[in-house]
């Protein structure tokens, strides 16, 4: 054997010694270890030494150190290396330990991958501690029996439990019958969960629960939810909806405490299995005697048997908020007119152009998690307080027009608990208080936070101080005080620019406000990126550093009266289409400017409008309309009473000897079409028409007298402009353009000239393509 070959050799057999260590060396897997007593999870390569060694990876129902006796483990240990694990199922982990009393660092446990969490803590009866605050609870999908007999937990954190799409609560905390008042379901989403049998059930020591916000609309089974649950003294299901539920039996048997249910005005009670529903639940003070012959699903009722309607934290003219006028206020007080209900479930007040009166607190809250909406135009008056009197935590107020007067303080709120008012997205809401427009808490030891955001404006006004007493004041992207100029937050209110307290002054706060507006909606620095109008197409955004508003693909229809759908002041404003835009006006123009200087350019502009289709209303000494790199521009008029379709309307009537306005049209590749029952082009100082443009119908036109005349010196009232001989719409004359109209006029099939332009190709004026254009069209080619 020659060297090389020994060599190559050699280096063969290192080599596969390598490969059989990496072979060797085993990918890291979850596993768990077992020893005198302590379950051990750890991460890493599986050891192979360990007598009772089990897999913890993907586990699902039935992990192996099943195989032990589960009442011979007294301690799990999760390693710090199980920071690395994702199992993908918890179910039955610890289920029947029964002898369990620590479990130690269990946020090494990541459980963001985890579907299944059932018989988790199954029959964990010697457990009195466990930190499940930590969970990631956001994919799993069945909680059913988790912590079914943990009798020893007297406290339990569930309230960060994502439980978005949750199906199965069945016994979820059965038999946790130490768990005292501690237990926090407030905050479950409930709506994907089909059955809640049991979840409750023997929770003997639970005072308190707070099930009101549960969304039950997809549940079926009900059967003993609350069974056994003897120290509640009072129960809250109004926001519960029970339309889907097949089975109640015993769903409140042997609360033997419970003195009342509150359900809202649309619980159904029939249809459902109900047999034994309120069996040993003798403190019932219901409408009727209790006796063991009316313990059925038929007494689920407010007016004849054992619920009581709800009574909400609020109240609105004096009137109490209830489960049964909950749906309709305008009906249980003449106060109260327009639209205005109360949704529990999402604790929403809706109002649609409501008035609202009263001589104290014309609505009055304490529901933390409130949200108002108001639809529509809604004017609150409170004639000695508050129109609006708020407290307990957080309130949000959203939509349209909401108009506040108050005796006092429009907003107020109420004495000792910390608030926090959300003006999210309003359009407007208006706060005038014959002392205050907007007070915050009084009270020292407690907090206002006032924050406004996502392009809400506010403003308010008091003759005491505009606003004031606002421990925080927080301002969204692209909101500030507006009102008046150089207003500033300073000791707990706004103060001018000199750090005075505002009083007897509007104070706005809110986006900054551009004058430009589409369809009635206002441009601003939060809604800049764009607009999209209701029934309509495409988006309208405005960049104010450029003073460009850029239409795509925007396609609308508007009927206000008399109203423009493009409105602007805007000195030098840019309007850009890009693809197809179509503005259809059925009362007004469909632009009006009054700004100075007004350009439009990009691809296609169709203006349709009753008036004119391009409005200046002018007030400059010179103006300039520029129709500039403007694929096409097409502006239609049907109202013969209007004159023109651009037109100049000065502040003084129309004198055209003050303000003048000049339309200039430039681009090779633009085009324009004018089309009206009157002038299509007047009131105008100068026709400029740039680039080899020129007016190709009606031909020999003439500009005189501030409009476009025929050669007969007659009114134009059909007008287009492009670059005559430019048949294929490239911007420029030549042979290509002749060979285009010779194929034109030779072909059989017209319909397949896609790019041709057959007023541009129509040299002659005599509205026939023939081979006499192309003629023409070589002679402008050769005499350029």
């Amino acid at each position: 054997m020659n060297s090389a070959n020994k060599f190559k050799k050699i280096c063969l057999l290192i080599f596969a010694f390598l490969m059989m260590g990496i072979a060797a060396k085993a990918a890291p897997t979850a596993y768990a270890v077992y020893s005198n007593g302590t379950l051990t999870f750890k991460y890493g390569e599986k050891p192979t030494n360990e007598t009772f060694c089990f897999d913890a990876a993907d586990t699902f129902f039935s992990p192996q150190w099943h195989e032990l006796n589960s009442s011979s483990i007294y301690t799990v240990i999760f390693d710090s290396s199980f920071s690395s694990a994702r199992p993908k199922s918890c179910a039955k982990w610890f289920c029947d330990m029964e002898n369990l009393k620590t479990i130690k660092n269990i946020e090494h446990l990541n459980t963001s991958n985890v579907k299944d969490m059932s018989y988790m803590f199954y029959g964990c009866k010697s457990l009195t501690n466990l930190d499940v605050s930590g969970f990631n609870t956001s994919n799993v999908n069945d909680m059913s029996w988790m912590f079914y007999w943990c009798k020893g937990l007297t406290s339990l954190d569930v309230s960060g439990f994502n439980t978005s799409n949750v199906t199965n609560m069945t016994g979820m905390f059965y038999l946790c019958s130490a768990l005292t008042g501690s237990l926090d379901v407030s905050g479950f989403n409930t709506s994907n969960v089909t059955t809640m049998k049991e979840m409750f059930n023997y929770c003997k020591s639970l005072t308190n629960l707070d099930v009101s916000g549960f969304n039950t609309s997809n549940v079926r089974d009900m059967c003993r939810m609350f069974s056994d649950c003897d120290s509640l003294t009072s129960l809250d299901v109004s926001g519960f909806n029970t339309s889907n539920v097949t089975n109640m039996k015993e769903m409140f048997r042997g609360c033997n405490k419970l003195a009342t249910i509150y359900c809202n005005d649309s619980w159904k009670s029939t249809g459902a299995d109900g047999t034994d529903m309120f069996r040993d639940c003798g403190s019932l003070k219901g409408k009727i005697p209790y006796t063991s012959d009316k313990w059925d699903i038929n007494y689920a009722t407010p007016e004849t048997g054992y619920f009581t309607y709800t009574k909400y934290d609020l109240t609105i003219s004096g009137t109490d908020v209830t489960g049964e006028n909950r749906k309709d206020l305008s009906a249980a007080s003449a106060l109260i007119k327009g639209t205005v209900s109360y949704d529990p479930s999402t604790k929403t007040l809706y109002m649609k152009n409501a008035t609202i009166e009263y001589s104290g607190n014309a609505i009055s809250s304490r529901i933390p998690g409130l949200t108002i909406k108001a639809e529509g135009k809604n004017v609150i008056s409170a004639a000695t307080y508050s129109a609006l009197s708020l407290g307990a935590g957080t309130t949000t107020i959203i939509g349209d027009s909401l108009e506040l007067h108050g005796g006092k303080s429009a907003i107020g709120f109420i004495y000792g608990t910390d608030s926090h008012l959300i003006i999210d997205g309003m359009a407007e809401l208006t706060a005038e208080g014959a002392t205050h427009g907007i007070r915050g808490n009084l009270n020292g030891s407690s907090t206002t936070e006032l924050e406004v955001k996502n392009g809400a404006t506010v403003r308010a006004k008091g003759a005491t101080q505009s606003i004031s007493d606002i421990d925080k004041l927080t301002l969204g992207a692209g909101t500030n005080i507006t009102t008046p100029a150089g207003a500033q937050y300073k000791d707990n209110g706004i103060a001018d620019a000199s750090g005075t307290a505002i009083a007897g002054e509007w104070v706005e706060i809110g986006p900054q406000k551009y004058a430009l507006w589409i369809c009635g909606k206002q441009f601003t620095s939060a809604n800049s990126s764009g607009i999209t109008v209701p029934n309509s197409q495409g988006t309208a955004s405005y960049d104010a550093e450029t003073s460009t508003l850029t239409l795509n693909g925007v396609g609308v229809v508007y009927t206000q009266d008399s109203k423009p759908i493009l409105r602007s002041s805007i000195n030098g404003l840019v309007i850009k289409a890009i693809g197809n835009n179509t503005l259809l006006a059925i009362l007004g123009p469909t632009i009006e400017y009054s700004g100075r200087n007004l350009t439009i350019t990009g691809d296609s502009l169709n203006l349709m409008s009753a008036k004119e289709g391009i409005y200046m209303s002018n007030s400059h000494l010179s103006n300039n309309l520029n129709i500039q790199n403007m694929k096409r521009l097409y502006v239609l008029s049907v109202e013969a009473a209007v004159k023109g379709i651009v037109r100049v309307q000065g502040v003084d009537g129309g004198t055209m000897t003050s303000y003048l306005t000049t339309l200039n049209v430039s681009g090779p590749t633009s085009t324009l079409e004018f089309s009206s029952t009157s002038p299509s082009l007047c009131n105008l100082n100068k026709l400029n028409l740039n680039d080899g443009l020129s007016v190709i119908i009606p031909l020999e036109a003439q500009f005189s007298d501030h409009k476009l005349n025929a050669s007969d010196d007659t009114e134009v009232t059909y007008a287009y402009i492009g670059k005559l001989g430019d048949a294929n719409n490239d911007g420029s004359v030549t042979m290509a353009d002749a060979n285009m109209v010779v194929n034109y006029f030779l072909s059989t099939d017209k319909s397949s000239f896609k790019n041709f332009n057959k007023k541009k190709a129509n040299v002659n004026g005599d509205n026939d393509i023939t081979m006499a254009d192309a003629n023409a069209i070589v002679n402008m080619f050769l005499a350029q």
